[in-house]
């Protein structure tokens, strides 16, 4: 009888946690989204501490933990937690990034959780021209594996991350609302030793190219928000004097897309930076978050 009751016992509990738990709750259930794409200051570019409220289990922030990309199906939908699974695509667990707080100051913004689909990689470039080795991958849809060593980020983004992760979801009921493309990327192009004007548009055109191109392909799985497009991270003016030749050109590009597709921008020029000047402190990174859950709360509803 006992070992019955006991059988019982757990159960009831197995069943408490499934029924309560929002990830394995039963009936189909919708989570507002967003795709964050860039380079190292969303990939986390800082390995520093980062205070309490942030690095506790954020039970109101999800994230699709995808930390090797070599197999298509191995991602893990589960809550955020800073120092456990925010190494997205094998950044350093102790890295901190935009994610840290974006979910936190958005479920306390609107009341509604928010799953993250973090895809970000050091060193990443959105255009090709021709004459960089990208060791760490292009951004450009049509890229040539050949030159961007395999990490055709588009397509690994697709396939490998986004797919993956709404059939996962679709599988315990769970319906995304993506609302947002949040694009913390053009480093490495201010860095282009010429500041050629050409940029400007090349830049624009090519991001462009991505954002539809990642519209296309979720289209069809009825995930994205009527009011989705991008919300763009600014460059900074505080790097190393000399080192970003065409940061101007990039930053008007940047301004460009927004007024194309009327969305906002985060200034990241009062962020705090690490020592390098070129990424953000964990404090800067905290901000970076907390500026994107406003605009997303406010503007992408």
């Amino acid at each position: 009888m006992k070992k019955i009751l006991s059988i019982l016992f757990l159960f009831s509990i197995a069943f408490l946690v499934y029924a309560f738990n929002p990830i394995y709750k039963r009936g189909i259930i919708t989570i507002d989204t967003v795709i964050l794409l860039g380079q190292s200051n969303v990939w986390g570019g800082t390995n520093q501490a980062a205070p309490l409220t942030y690095t506790n289990t954020q039970v109101n922030t999800f994230v699709y933990l995808k930390p090797d990309l070599t197999y298509a199906n191995t991602g893990r939908l589960q809550y955020y937690r800073q120092g456990l699974n925010n190494n997205q695509d094998n950044s350093g667990l102790s890295q901190v990034g935009p994610d840290i707080s974006l979910g936190y100051n958005y479920f306390q913004m609107t009341g509604k959780q928010l799953l993250i689909i973090k895809y970000a990689r050091s060193g990443s470039s959105l255009i090709d021209d021709g004459v960089g080795a990208f060791t760490n991958g292009l951004w450009q849809i049509d890229a040539d594996s050949t030159r961007s060593f395999g990490l055709i980020h588009y397509r690994n983004l697709i396939h490998k991350i986004l797919i993956p992760c709404i059939q996962q979801c679709a599988a315990r009921d769970i319906k995304l609302n993506i609302i947002s493309n949040i694009w913390g990327q053009g480093e490495s192009e201010a860095s282009a030793a010429l500041a050629l004007t050409s940029y400007t548009s090349r830049y624009k055109t090519e991001f462009i190219r991505l954002h539809e191109a990642i519209k296309t392909s979720l289209t069809p799985y009825n995930v994205l928000s009527p009011s989705f497009k991008p919300l763009i991270m600014k460059l900074h003016n505080s790097f190393t004097p000399g080192t970003r030749p065409s940061l101007a050109l990039i930053k008007q590009s940047q301004d460009s897309i927004c007024t194309y597709y009327n969305c906002q921008k985060i200034n990241t020029d009062t962020f705090r930076k690490a020592s390098d000047s070129t990424h953000f402190s964990a404090v800067g990174s905290i901000s970076f978050g907390y500026m994107a859950a406003y605009y997303l709360a406010n503007f992408y509803q």
